[in-house]
């Protein structure tokens, strides 16, 4: 299982690194939601909150994935711990 969330994580975290991925993609989403909302007039309240709604939506799909790619760290660590406590006692004692 560990090594699920490790690969998984490792896959997530190169798309949405990467120049032109996924973080930037949600980046460019939620800025033309944010530029798109400030040149609507003030009575237009349905668009205004249709607007809103997709940016928090696209902004709720960025945490997801960030979450993931930190499970995937916080994985490794506990394996890294792991290793530590499998080593005899002497050598423990030095890391």
């Amino acid at each position: 299982m560990t090594e699920d969330k490790l690969h998984r994580s490792g896959r997530w975290k190169a798309f949405y690194e990467e120049q032109g991925g996924l973080k930037d993609v949600l980046d460019g989403m939620c800025l033309a939601y944010f530029e798109r909302h400030a040149s609507l007039g003030v009575k237009e309240h349905d668009k205004q909150y249709a607007l809103s709604l997709a940016n928090k939506v696209a902004r709720e799909l960025q945490a997801h994935i960030v979450a993931i790619v930190e499970t995937g760290k916080l994985e490794e660590h506990r394996a890294h711990a792991r290793r530590i406590e499998e080593l005899p006692a002497a050598k423990r004692r030095w890391i």
